[in-house]
């Protein structure tokens, strides 16, 4: 680290990519001399180097320090190579991706993938090479007993993700205020931290469509996180884009039957009958939550049930650690797991 004669122009030294950065830019980037210098040593002796999501130093740091050693390379992008995120600070990313983000991809020894849809935004830019298909894993509740449905005189929609433009709030306060009294039974709970300044531009935006059945609770973690899922009757993730959606994932183990946008790849809420995946639009999302309401108490906890099972069978850890530790034991010369495309 160099200290500029001018006290607001800390630079930061790391020649490997570049010459000099400024302080703010060089936070921005996570720039870490120490940690680049931990990971050469560490690939001296590890087997794999497991990096996740893309367009920071310490995701192109791996690739470098695996360099004529006998330590493979993984990389997760978690969402970061769809279009939308592309299209996201791109200038930025078009500097990064040049500084080494771009090696990182092309020559990490496996790609994960959380779903068919992110394996296709892989393979627009690296055709080749082997990708690893497994979802996120998410932990399987036991379930209290549900009350029943007539025992209670509302019902809950819920929410629950980061209050970001990505996850399409908006869109849903706008379907929630279309279906006017049709929600007059329901309550719209949104889940997630509020104490930025997006999340105070949702809770206005709801303020002044006049929504009294809205309440945005902050954020939920833990027990509290669980309990939240269980006492919903609908779960809704509107996004225009995600690799995966591990709320949605989510509100499955909790018999929660879920509406998603087909920006999130969960086209099998469809096929499974546990819920719909639909168009991204307001009158959409309208249309479908009318109909929601409308199914029933009983259709509603049948459909929860199917989203449940379906969780068990292809989510739930215990299937999607040994797929990955499959991965692993392949890229140090076991055999190759079906879920492995070499493209």
């Amino acid at each position: 680290m160099a200290l500029d004669p001018r006290p607001d122009k800390l630079i930061f030294d790391d020649t490997t990519f570049f010459p000099c950065l400024p302080v703010p830019f060089a936070k921005q980037l996570g720039l870490s001399p120490a940690l680049k210098m931990a990971l050469h040593v560490a690939a001296k002796s590890a087997d794999v180097m497991h990096t996740h999501s893309m367009w920071k130093m310490p995701n192109i740091y791996p690739e470098r320090a695996c360099r004529g050693t006998e330590c493979k390379t993984v990389i997760s992008p978690r969402g970061t190579m769809s279009e939308w995120a592309w299209k996201r600070s791109k200038t930025r990313k078009r500097v990064i991706w040049q500084m080494g983000q771009k090696q990182m991809v092309m020559n990490a020894d496996c790609i994960h993938v959380t779903s068919d849809d992110e394996l296709n935004q892989v393979r627009k830019v690296r055709a080749g090479g082997p990708v690893a298909v497994i979802p996120n894993g998410v932990h399987c509740p036991e379930l209290p007993v549900r009350s029943k449905p007539t025992d209670r005189a509302r019902r809950t929609v819920l929410f629950l993700a980061r209050i970001h433009p990505t996850k399409g709030v908006d869109i849903l306060l706008e379907a929630w205020r279309a279906l006017g009294k049709a929600t007059c039974d329901w309550d719209l709970q949104v889940a997630g931290p509020r104490n930025h300044a997006f999340a105070t531009k949702m809770m206005q935006l709801g303020h002044s469509y006049g929504l009294k059945n809205v309440d945005f609770i902050g954020e939920v973690t833990g027990a509290a996180k669980s309990q939240t899922f269980i006492n919903a009757d609908l779960y809704v993730l509107p996004t225009h884009s995600e690799n995966f959606g591990i709320s949605v994932a989510e509100a499955l183990a909790h018999g929660v039957p879920a509406i998603v946008f087909e920006g999130a790849p969960w086209s099998g809420l469809n096929e499974k009958e546990a819920g719909w995946w639909i168009p991204r639009s307001v009158e959409s999302l309208t249309e479908t939550l009318r109909l929601a309401f409308a199914v029933g108490d009983v259709r509603r906890a049948e459909m929860g049930r199917n989203g449940r099972a379906w969780v068990e069978e292809e989510f739930d850890w215990g299937v999607v650690g040994l797929r990955m530790a499959g991965v692993y034991g392949w890229l140090t010369g076991g055999p190759r797991p079906q879920c492995v495309d070499i493209g």
